[in-house]
């Protein structure tokens, strides 16, 4: 059986949670506020930012779409 691999990289998700942070605070947003607009929890939002939890794509993307960012 083949090894199902992450359509994300690792180096991208290490990068994840100090960079949606970072955005986040540029953006002026507390977690709760951007938890809010894309339908998650601030908790939930806490453990993307601890690196705790991956994004899936869709709300990876819209993450990027509310902080005005591009995924690359």
């Amino acid at each position: 059986m083949a090894k199902q691999r992450n359509l994300v990289g690792s180096s991208v998700l290490a990068k994840l949670g100090p960079n949606l942070k970072k955005f986040r605070q540029r953006r002026g947003y507390t977690q709760r506020q951007l938890a809010e607009k894309v339908g998650v929890t601030r908790v939930y939002m806490g453990y993307l930012e601890q690196q705790r939890e991956h994004p899936s794509l869709k709300l990876l993307a819209e993450l990027a779409q509310q902080l005005r960012v591009k995924i690359e």
